[in-house]
Formats: C-alpha cells, structure tokens, sequence
C-alpha cells in the first residue's frame, strides 16, 4: 500500500508542467501603461507591438515576467535581454519604426517648411555655403520636433510660418521663384 502512494505522488507530481507564461495581452497592457500619456494612439500602437511580437515569436517566460515586474520604462531594458538576438531584433525594428512615423505626425506648416528648404536648396542659384546652412537648419528642426511631445508641437506652428515665408521671399529674390 506504502509503495502504491508513493507511487501515485511521483505520478502526480512528474506529470505536473511548469507554470504558463503570462498572457502576451497583459504584458504588452503593462508597457503601454508604462508611457507617458500625452499620446493614446502611440501608446496603442506600441501595446500592439508587443502584444504581437511576444505571440508571433514565442517570447519565454523569463522574458514576460521580467516586463511585468518592471515599474518604469528607465528600469525595463534588461528585460530584453531575455529574448533572442532575432526576437530583440524584430521588436526594435517594429519599434524603431513606430518612432519614425510618430516624428512624422507634424503640422501642416512645419511640413510646408521642410518642403520649401528641400526646393530652396535645389536652387542652383543659391550659394553651396548657405545651401548648407539650410540643410543643417533643417537637420536641427526635425530633431527639434522629433523630441517634442505631440501634444506641444501646436507651438511651432507660427514658428514654421514664419520660416517659410522668409524661405518664399529667399527662392523670389534668388531663384526668381
């Protein structure tokens, strides 16, 4: 009788698996609710990426748990250190990308203005030196409006403006534009 309990416990307990991961909805819930708030869509986004990532590429449970426990986004990075080069790879790719289309969501008019410098700097009447000074300008904007919130981007509006209308009168007087 002894032999046939001991028997049934190793029974039991060998066939016991080791505890599911968490659910990859409620770990990319927790990094979304980790940004800042001032944009629900990228938030969104973001939550959707690592909602599909963590599904598509199996991410293991070391990986989830390691976000889960994380309280902000400065004390995060080593949870990616749990995934695979290829899985780390694919989700700052998918990431990297978000970024870049969140910096493209300008106003009107700070887009006019990059597109007025790219004509003005096409210019063959416009001195290379100062041709330069534009494109660095320009290089200097876009990192300016890149690491600005969208919700202050409002403020650059007149700024843009402005810039184009002296860009206008620039293109008039030297390129007869």
């Amino acid at each position: 009788m002894r032999y046939t309990l001991l028997l049934l416990l190793a029974a039991c307990h060998h066939g016991s698996s080791a505890p599911t991961p968490p659910a990859c909805t409620r770990v990319a819930d927790h990094v979304a609710g980790l940004l800042p708030k001032d944009d629900a869509a990228h938030a969104g986004n973001v939550r959707d990426a690592f909602a599909a990532h963590c599904a598509k590429d199996a991410w293991g449970a070391d990986a989830r748990d390691c976000m889960l426990a994380t309280l902000s986004l400065h004390d995060g990075h080593h949870c990616k250190d749990k995934l695979s080069s290829s899985q780390r790879a694919a989700l700052d790719g998918d990431l990297a990308e978000l970024d870049k289309k969140r910096a493209m969501k300008l106003p009107a008019a700070c887009l006019a203005y990059r597109t007025a410098v790219e004509r003005l700097t096409s210019c063959p009447q416009m001195p290379q030196a100062s041709r330069d000074a534009l494109r660095q300008s320009m290089e200097a904007a876009v990192k300016m409006w890149e690491a600005t919130p969208p919700n202050e981007r409002r403020g650059m509006v007149d700024g843009c403006k402005a810039a184009v209308e002296a860009i206008n009168q620039s293109s008039a007087a030297i390129c007869g534009w």
